[in-house]
């Protein structure tokens, strides 16, 4: 697969800047032709590989090809003293990526701020704002978002977050090639 845009400043990594035009790319640019085919627009991508690979970077260039505002988020961006303080957090940043629309998320380490709740060590405040950003997650193609999720760990986060129709486009980001 050859890529067909112009990824400035991304050498090689073909292969991903392909999968990125066909799944996320051409259906944001051209959205009647994919709702005529009943084909649902992306909502969510969970980038996954080892650290170091350039899931950041990549989605900072996704950002840029899109004409998307991008807004770079980590687990402690978000972290509050208070109780549901995180859950008020996790809602402004939907309301200010919706007032910024169309805006990019990318939330980098996401594992740590959507844990598996079916695991034994996730307490009910975490609980409680991995069903927040669930509600939020839900309205985000509507809005113009792009909720971009960074990992290296994918199986730790919780798999109603990786579900169709939230973070449902999985893209491995390999080691770069020559």
């Amino acid at each position: 697969m050859q890529p067909t845009l112009n990824w400035d400043g991304v050498a090689g990594m073909r292969e991903l800047k392909a999968i990125f035009e066909r799944d996320i790319i051409l259906p944001l640019r051209e959205p009647a032709i994919y709702k005529a085919y009943k084909v649902s627009l992306p909502n969510g991508v969970l980038l996954y590989g080892p650290p170091g690979c350039g899931k950041t970077f990549i989605a900072r260039k996704l950002a840029e090809v899109l004409n998307y505002n991008f807004k770079e988020i980590k687990p402690s961006d978000l972290a509050s003293i208070y109780v549901h303080g995180t859950q008020d957090k996790i809602g402004q940043l939907f309301a200010d990526a919706k007032a910024q629309a169309p805006c990019m998320l990318f939330l980098d380490e996401i594992e740590a701020l959507v844990p598996n709740r079916s695991s034994g060590g996730v307490s009910f405040h975490y609980q409680a704002e991995v069903n927040e950003f669930l509600v939020h997650l839900n309205e985000c193609e509507k809005n113009k978002i792009l909720v971009i999720g960074a990992t290296n760990l994918p199986n730790l986060i919780d798999p109603a977050v990786r579900r169709p129709g939230r973070l449902d486009k999985k893209i491995f980001v390999a080691p770069p090639d020559l």
